[in-house]
């Protein structure tokens, strides 16, 4: 189904002329150096990828992440998975430039390409899109793979892939681009794969009737400038109209153009709505421009004045709207919108002759007086947003980007997070600082549900449930209104309360008072619905329902907690013993995973090589893939991080800061490790006993040859306490 995010033209639109104004006011040129750099980045994966003989799930989910624009999915994230493909460097070094540049056009949509099971007619269908320039070929490749009939891949999936391979012979068929065809062209359009060969004829017959350049990016900026130029919307107003000549004979009137009654604001096509003996009683359309004339020709009027008149096309409505059923409806916040100038506030009707409505409140008059607006054209129960709000298992990924752990630990993590997450289970990673936590969780959820369907927050000693479930606020107007806090803000997209399924992380979760902090929210997260102490602005209490009341009509003043809903956390085992202990009834909703150190080799003689591998294999992935050839530097980095992690374990993350720091500073000398040690270690160590710290700057000693005399002078200001470098 198409969807209505860009409204109808008036039928007496001038579509040559529109068409024309679009060519003069649109950058073509910006717009078209931007997508054949993207044609090119996706050529050149699709080329590399062919090569290896064979196409995976994963593969064509990086095909189409590198189809959508850089908001939707970040340049950061589009490289990351560049660098985990199995394609040549020197297509991953092309490709990369290109990203550099800017890529993609398609926004935010789904983060899977489920081909598995059918991963042969894939290949089949790209290699013939990248190795053939004939239509009939291509168009024949994309049947068979169409008629395999796969959940999941619709027009939006594939056509972004299609156009960026062939810019000039497939268009991209989008939610945009179908209700572009639909309304503005008048062409019905289905979405389906099955169909998508019938749709792009009549691309073609549009492009080919107007004035489009051969690339069909062209016309899809087209309906992109219609939708930002508000090309297509409809103005709705509110009349009060007492004079029964202007209603019997269809027409309005103004002496002037003072604010409250100008005319001239008013274009053919715009929707009125007419009060009068307290109701609205009919709504028109305007049929003319606002034009003057003498008071003469109107009844009523001074004989010697000039006027303001619009005639209007008046219907009578079979029910009048009352005003006091109306006047509440009106004044909701996700009816009014914020609009200014608007005919109803908290005493009443206003004394304007004409006042703005939104699409709302028109709606509401429209269509569902006397219920309350509930949507007649939008899903209202929370069960209709099922599948915008499910995270199907095969969308749940845990990837290793930007991270480096031994294979078997890093198989552990994966597979543990990966399953508490299907299993249900929300997920806290614990282990020493540094050990990559926080950017894990962050990857996760990228991966998993979108770089912008996730929030992340750290946590404080500070934290109520005022800050996680939410309370009252004061509002610009003075007044006290429900604010949901971190945890409700997940579950509401808008104001008018639709339904978002956007997860949570939370780092250093353990520094708060989890009973102080998340209390009420126990029961909700444990598959309860919870009633809170508050009411929303509409006197309505504040609701939180679990995923089993998806029959519940969509409000304001309820957050509906998706089955599919995680939170992700982050402790640091350091701080276990000082802060908040977490309480056995907040732990038992979460799958605890262990993110620890390497194990290191035995302090032997000839351990060096060893040292030096481990080093390396973590500076190879901090500088995406390439190591420099320095042993030497990195034994020595390895032989402090051992000495730390004898009494005070630390994780790459602090080393990479010790590494960032020496390769960074040239010098003709030794590396100065001494500096990044007090700068990034010390830190680390608050909290260790006296003879702990002592055993630490010894251990030092031995890493660094006992070059270490500011170490412990630093060591004792930093620390405070007395040391003494001689044992016994």
């Amino acid at each position: 189904m198409v969807t209505d995010s860009m409204d109808e033209l008036p039928s007496s639109t001038d579509l040559d002329g529109l068409v024309e104004r679009y060519l003069k006011e649109h950058d073509w040129e910006e717009d078209k150096a931007h997508v054949q750099n993207t044609s090119r980045a996706v050529r050149r994966l699709v080329r590399g990828l062919v090569d290896t003989g064979s196409i995976d799930e994963d593969d064509m989910r990086t095909i189409y992440n590198l189809c959508q624009n850089d908001d939707a999915f970040s340049p950061e994230n589009k490289r990351e998975r560049i660098e985990d493909l199995n394609i040549d460097d020197a297509a991953k070094e092309a490709i990369e430039d290109r990203i550099e540049d800017g890529t993609g056009i398609v926004g935010k949509g789904k983060y899977t390409v489920p081909i598995q099971g059918h991963e042969e007619v894939a290949f089949d269908l790209l290699s013939t899109a990248i190795e053939s320039d004939d239509r009939n070929k291509i168009d024949a490749a994309i049947e068979d793979f169409a008629a395999q009939g796969i959940e999941g891949i619709q027009n939006g999936i594939l056509s972004p892939i299609l156009y960026f391979l062939h810019p000039t012979k497939y268009p991209i068929s989008n939610d945009r681009s179908r209700t572009g065809m639909q309304n503005i062209f008048d062409y019905e359009m289905s979405g389906r794969l099955s169909g998508y060969l019938d749709e792009v004829d009549r691309f073609y017959e549009v492009r080919d009737m107007y004035s489009f350049e051969p690339n069909f990016r062209h016309l899809d900026s087209f309906f992109n400038w219609v939708e930002s130029n508000d090309i297509t919307s409809t103005n709705y107003y509110w009349v009060s109209q007492n004079d029964p000549a202007e209603r019997n004979k269809g027409y309005l009137r103004s002496p002037d153009t003072y604010w409250t009654r100008d005319l001239t604001k008013l274009e053919p096509g715009d929707v009125l709505f007419h009060y009068w003996d307290s109701a609205v009683r009919a709504h028109s359309v305007v049929q003319t421009e606002a034009y003057e004339v003498s008071g003469s020709e109107l009844e009523n009027a001074e004989d010697d004045e000039t006027y303001w008149r619009v005639d209007v096309d008046m219907e009578v409505f079979d029910l009048p709207r009352d005003i006091d059923v109306v006047a509440p409806i009106l004044r909701r916040d996700e009816i009014k919108q914020g609009k200014g100038k608007y005919p109803i506030n908290a005493t009443g009707i206003q004394s304007s002759y004409l006042s703005n409505l939104t699409p709302e409140a028109a709606n509401y008059l429209l269509n569902t007086y006397p219920d309350s607006p509930g949507g007649n054209d939008k899903q209202s129960r929370y069960s209709d947003y099922g599948e915008e709000l499910s995270v199907p298992d095969s969308d749940v990924t845990v990837k290793q980007s930007g991270l480096h752990f031994p294979n078997e630990e890093w198989n552990r993590i994966r597979t543990r997070i990966r399953e508490a997450l299907i299993s249900g289970n929300h997920v806290l990673l614990f282990g020493p600082p540094g050990t990559g936590k926080t950017k894990l969780a962050r990857k996760v959820c990228e991966e998993t549900v979108g770089s912008d369907q996730f929030e992340l927050v750290t946590a404080s000693a500070d934290w109520s449930t005022f800050d996680t479930v939410g309370g009252y606020q004061t509002t610009t107007e003075n007044r006290l209104e429900f604010q949901p806090g971190i945890v409700l803000d997940r579950f509401q997209k808008d104001e008018q309360g639709t339904p978002s399924n956007e997860w949570l992380i939370i780092d250093e979760l353990n520094r708060a008072d989890i009973d102080k902090a998340f209390g009420s929210l126990f029961s909700a997260l444990t598959g309860e619905s919870v009633t809170l102490p508050f009411d929303g602005s509409d006197g309505d209490p504040i609701e939180i329902l679990d995923s089993s009341r998806g029959d519940v009509e969509v409000a304001p003043d309820k957050f509906f907690i998706p089955e599919d809903w995680r939170m992700l956390a982050t402790m640091n085992t350091l701080d276990k013993t000082s802060l908040y202990e977490m309480s056995y009834a907040f732990m038992r909703r979460w799958a605890f995973i262990p993110v620890g150190v390497p194990d290191f080799p035995p302090d032997v003689e000839g351990d060096g090589e060893e040292l030096a591998d481990l080093v390396e294999q973590y500076v190879t992935v901090w500088n995406q893939g390439k190591a420099p050839e320095n042993d030497e530097l990195y034994e020595a980095i390895g032989r402090v991080w051992r000495a730390v992690n004898r009494s005070r374990a630390v994780g790459p993350a602090i080393v990479e800061d010790v590494y960032d720091y020496v390769s960074g500073t040239p010098t003709e000398s030794e590396p100065d490790l001494v500096s990044p040690i007090i700068m990034y270690v010390f830190p680390q160590l608050e909290g260790l006993r006296h003879d702990g710290l002592e055993q630490v700057l010894r251990d030092l000693d031995a890493a660094l040859e006992d070059n270490t005399d500011e170490l412990w002078a630093v060591a004792r200001d930093f620390f405070q306490v007395e040391l003494q470098r001689e044992s016994g």
